[in-house]
């Protein structure tokens, strides 16, 4: 049975051929005004547009980004940032949970855990309903409070049902979890999973 062969040249986006003619369905063999070692086939030889060859300027139109010789989208979330002086012409478009800021050559959401902080080192607590936070620390959102995480830096350190153990919050008050403690130090476990606290652990 016969093996098909992807074609390698001559057609949309692929380089020209070296026979006639260069490129088939009527395109026509653009050459890269970089780099003329480069070449492919195209409806059109529009420099500066989408997948298109950068112009001699190394340049592109709005909202793309010269990359490899090519025009490629950028400044949205996870796009590397465009071209400009600061981060509303690197990255654009507001979202909801903040601005998008240029880290290391990639557009980021700011405020999230793992991300930038936005302006005035500000953070959204999407854990906020199960007790933790997210805080802005050495400029970086982090999640805090919740079982695993960093203690949170506001007056309750974790959140209910947890534990401070050497700087983290700690799981308690569930099978085979340790007992929690109220303001006044007694130990005790969740009443819905009707568990006892026997030897600082619940059973």
């Amino acid at each position: 049975m016969p093996v098909l062969l992807a074609q390698e040249c001559g057609l949309d986006g692929l380089k020209c051929c070296a026979t006639s003619p260069s490129c088939n369905y009527g395109q026509a063999c653009c050459v890269n005004p970089n780099n003329t070692n480069e070449n492919m086939c195209a409806d059109k030889c529009d420099f500066g547009k989408l997948e298109q060859f950068c112009r001699s300027d190394s340049q592109c139109d709005q909202g793309l980004k010269c990359i490899n010789g090519t025009c490629n989208l950028c400044g949205t979330e996870g796009e590397t940032c465009c071209h400009g002086d600061n981060d509303q012409e690197r990255c654009f478009g507001r979202i909801k949970e903040g601005n998008l800021v240029c880290v290391d050559d990639k557009c980021l959401k700011c405020g999230q855990a793992g991300n930038p902080c936005c302006a005035e080192n500000k953070c959204f607590n999407q854990n906020q309903l199960l007790g933790g936070h997210v805080e802005c620390r050495q400029g970086a959102c982090v999640a805090c409070g919740l079982d695993g995480q960093a203690t949170c830096n506001n007056d309750k350190k974790c959140g209910e049902n947890y534990l401070i153990n050497d700087g983290s919050c700690l799981s308690c008050g569930q099978y085979n979890k340790p007992c929690c403690k109220n303001e006044q130090g007694l130990e005790f476990c969740d009443s819905k999973l009707k568990l006892k606290c026997q030897l600082g652990f619940c059973n």
